[in-house]
């Protein structure tokens, strides 16, 4: 069915819609019913469209949906503690924004009509207050909504859609209620099987959830823990993108895809760069980073690490080879975009190989066994810097 909005239609069925909700001293906004009460938020939300090949047949479909007040407070002071909102911008974003958990539907169903005609909103305004009452009745209080949530979950495969989908506001439901052990517990299992919630952020949301439920020690632990290890930035030479800001404990990384993109032209280099501990000075001349640059099919990669010197600590920049590199002619020309650079053929990869490279580095800051670095410069304490190109610097 195709649920594309007729424009004209949409609009008369909206005002209709508005006009027979606020008769009933129903609240809309943003083409939704919705009723507050103590406990829930509970809307009814209808969406004009067509089916057919030739979208030919009007249809309507409505959903109502309902959920505590209390679980989007939680979730907004897991991921926002120090924003303050009124009451106001609390209700604006609830019904218009998108940093919400997703409610439980109640009901859903999609009915014909005929172009021009107005639905019948009165036998759905009863059958959206009928459905509220129901439910309300059964579950009048947070706890009791918690505890048939927490039933309905562990009735799910996990790992399914449905699983996925319902943990927020299972996990949400449970602390708010005063449940946060079991809350705690429910995102752990969760997370130790690999599973995400069906909410997109870099950092998934079961982690936040989790730690909130834990209290502010743990809370405070796991804000820490969030703070970048590395910044990841891939050189392009028509648009500038600033580096990625990556925490080690709670991103994985995705290398294999940032190195299958380079192409020796355009895109044509990826640096990982490993941040100081926190606390630590940040110093210019300490450098520790992997630098990938070429094509995916053929790359050399840098590897940036501080060593002890007579001249006191330094950066070593080298180029990263395959054991037995040493013993190998500098005789392959990589062209780039800025530089030409001479290396081995032990010393040129592709994304595969390259990619565990990238992933040791990520995970223990250093290389695996197995490779041998040629010293190509120096960065000095007073900032200056020695090239180590000439002679035999391969070790």
């Amino acid at each position: 069915m195709d649920m594309v909005n007729s424009p004209g239609t949409d609009k008369l069925w909206a005002e209709a819609l508005r006009a027979a909700s606020k008769l009933r001293g129903m609240k809309y906004v943003s083409q939704t019913v919705y009723v507050v009460d103590d406990v829930y938020l509970t809307t009814l939300e209808p969406q004009v469209g067509y089916r057919g090949r030739g979208r030919e047949q009007p249809v309507f479909r409505y959903t109502v949906n309902i959920k505590p007040l209390a679980v989007d407070e939680i979730f907004w002071a897991a991921f926002m503690p120090d924003e303050d909102m009124t009451a106001r911008k609390r209700l604006n974003r609830r019904m218009n924004g998108w940093f919400l958990i997703r409610p439980l539907t109640l009901a859903s169903e999609t009915v014909d009509a005929k172009e021009g005609d107005l639905p019948e909103w009165e036998p759905l305004l009863d059958e959206f207050e009928r459905v509220r009452a129901a439910f309300i009745a059964e579950q009048p209080t947070l706890e009791a909504f918690a505890q048939a949530q927490a039933e309905a979950q562990a009735r799910m495969e996990p790992g399914t859609t449905a699983s996925s989908t319902a943990l927020p506001l299972t996990i949400t439901s449970l602390t708010a209620a005063g449940r946060s052990e079991e809350a705690a517990r429910l995102a752990d299992e969760a997370i130790s099987r690999g599973e995400r919630s069906s909410m997109s952020f870099t950092v998934d949301a079961l982690k936040y959830l989790s730690a909130y439920a834990k209290g502010p020690q743990a809370y405070a632990a796991f804000t820490q823990s969030l703070i970048p290890t590395h910044d990841l930035q891939v050189i392009s030479e028509s648009a500038q993108r600033p580096p990625l800001g990556l925490p080690r404990e709670h991103f994985a990384g995705n290398f294999e895809r940032d190195l299958a993109s380079l192409d020796g032209k355009e895109t044509w280099a990826v640096v990982l760069d490993a941040r100081p501990p926190v606390g630590a000075a940040n110093e210019r001349t300490v450098l520790r980073y992997l630098q990938a640059a070429g094509s995916a099919e053929a790359m050399m990669v840098e590897y940036c690490r501080p060593v002890q010197r007579e001249a006191g600590i330094m950066s070593v920049r080298s180029i990263v080879g395959r054991t037995g590199a040493a013993k190998e002619p500098l005789d392959v020309s990589l062209s780039l975009p800025r530089f030409t650079e001479r290396i081995a053929s032990a010393e040129i990869f592709a994304v595969e190989e390259a990619t565990a490279l990238f992933y040791s580095f990520y995970r223990t800051d250093a290389l695996p066994e197995g490779y041998e670095f040629r010293d190509a410069e120096a960065y000095l304490p007073d900032g200056g810097t020695v090239d180590l190109s000439g002679g035999d610097s391969r070790r």
